[in-house]
C-alpha cells in the first residue's frame, strides 16, 4: 500500500478490529482512490467528483455504527463515473466485466432484451462492448459507448445494492424477532413464577385468567412465524422503512394474539371444536362429547392446560391463513343453526293455527 493509501485509509483505522464487510469497505477505498491517481493529467473535473463520493463514502463507515449500504452506493458511483475517464487500454476489459456482470445479475427479459439484444440484431450494451473492443491507444475515445457502459453499471450496481439491502433488512428483522420471543419468554415465566397469571397447567380452568397467558403465547406464536418464515418480508427501499418495519414486529403480533384469544373462546364455546378432559377409557365422556358438533380435542385432565397453550401458539404462528378460515365457518355454523331454529319453529305455529281454526 503506497502513502496515499495508507493516507485515504488512515493509520488510525489498521489498528481497529472489523468484521470483514468492514474491511472490504476500506480496502475497496483504497483500491479507487489508487486508481485515481494513476489517471492522466489534468484531472478532469470528474476526478474531483470520484475523489468526494470516496469521502463521502469513508465518512459513512468512520464510525463505530456505520453505513455500509450508503458507502456502497457511494462507491459504485465511483465505479461508474471511472468508466468514462479510464485509459482506452483499460477500457476494454472493464466492458467485458460490465457485460459479465449484466448477464449474472439481470434477469428481466424485457431489459435484457432492450440492452443486449440477439444474435442479429444485437442492442447498445453489445454493440458498446464489440466498439470498445477495437479501440487502440492510451487517450480517451468513444465516449457516447462509455456512457452506455456507464449507464448499464448503473442498472446493475443498483440492482445489486437493493437485493442485498433487502436481505439486511430481512435479517434484521428477524434478530429483532428472536429477541422480542426471547422478552416474552422471559416475561412469560417471571409473571408465572410471581403468580400474576397462572401456570401452564392450569389454563382453561379459569376462562378469565386464562386470556393474559393466552395473548402472550398468541404473540409469541407471531414471533417464530418471522423466525420461520421462508418468505422476505416486504420493505420498499426509499419508502416509509419504519412503517414497514413495525408490520412484521407490532402489527402481526397483534393479529396473532387476536387470534389465539379468539380460538381459545371457540373452544370455551364449543360451537367449532371443544377442548376436553380424556375419560378413564381413553376418550371423551359422553356429555362433553355431544356437546359439540365438530372437533373434539382430548388430553389427560393434568395436560389440558398445556393443549390450549399449544393451541394458543399454533393459533398465533398461522393466524394469517387460521382467523379468516375460523371467522368463516362460525358465520356458517351460526346460519346453520337459525336455519334449524326457524324450520323447527314453522310446525309449532301451524299446528297452533289449526287448533285455533278447530276450536272456532
Amino acid at each position: 500500500m503506497t502513502t496515499g493509501d495508507a493516507g485515504m485509509v488512515g493509520p488510525d483505522v489498521l489498528l481497529r478490529h472489523f468484521n470483514p464487510s468492514r474491511e472490504r469497505l476500506w480496502a475497496k477505498i483504497a483500491g479507487l482512490h489508487q486508481t485515481l491517481r494513476t489517471l492522466a493529467t489534468p484531472p478532469s473535473p470528474l476526478v474531483g467528483l470520484c475523489g468526494d463520493n470516496l469521502e463521502r463514502a469513508k465518512a459513512c463507515i468512520q464510525r463505530r455504527w456505520g453505513h455500509a449500504h450508503l458507502a456502497w452506493r457511494f462507491l459504485h458511483r465511483v465505479d461508474e463515473d471511472l468508466l468514462l475517464l479510464l485509459p482506452d487500454d483499460q477500457i476494454q476489459g472493464r466492458a467485458v466485466d460490465v457485460k459479465a456482470a449484466f448477464d449474472l445479475n439481470i434477469a428481466e427479459p424485457a431489459m435484457r432484451a432492450h440492452w443486449l439484444g440477439t444474435a442479429t440484431d444485437p442492442g447498445p450494451l453489445a454493440t458498446a462492448v464489440e466498439q470498445l473492443q477495437r479501440t487502440s491507444g492510451g487517450g480517451v475515445s468513444n465516449l457516447p459507448q462509455r456512457h452506455i457502459l456507464r449507464e448499464v453499471l448503473g442498472i446493475v450496481d443498483n440492482h445489486v445494492d437493493k437485493g442485498f439491502w433487502v436481505l439486511s433488512m430481512n435479517v434484521f428483522t428477524t434478530l429483532w424477532s428472536a429477541i422480542l420471543l426471547g422478552g416474552l419468554m422471559l416475561l412469560f415465566g417471571v409473571l408465572a413464577q410471581r403468580g400474576t397469571i397462572p401456570a401452564l397447567a392450569s389454563l382453561g380452568t379459569a376462562p378469565g385468567a386464562s386470556l393474559l397467558p393466552i395473548v402472550l403465547l398468541g404473540a409469541a406464536g407471531a414471533y417464530l412465524s418471522n423466525l420461520l418464515t421462508k418468505k422476505d418480508f416486504v420493505f420498499v427501499e426509499g419508502g416509509p422503512f419504519t412503517r414497514f418495519l413495525l408490520h412484521p414486529l407490532l402489527v402481526k403480533p397483534v393479529i396473532s394474539a387476536f387470534a389465539a384469544v379468539f380460538v381459545y373462546l371457540l373452544a370455551q364455546s364449543r360451537i367449532l371444536f371443544a377442548i376436553v378432559s380424556q375419560a378413564a377409557n381413553g376418550g371423551a365422556s359422553a356429555p362433553e362429547s355431544s356437546a359439540t358438533g365438530g372437533l373434539i380435542l382430548t388430553a389427560p385432565a393434568e395436560a389440558l392446560g398445556y393443549l390450549y397453550a399449544i393451541v394458543a401458539i399454533v393459533s398465533g404462528f398461522a393466524a394469517d391463513k387460521l382467523l379468516g378460515d375460523m371467522i368463516g365457518s362460525v358465520i356458517r355454523r351460526l346460519e346453520q343453526t337459525a336455519e334449524k331454529t326457524k324450520s323447527g319453529a314453522e310446525p309449532a305455529s301451524g299446528a297452533a293455527g289449526a287448533q285455533g281454526s278447530v276450536t272456532t
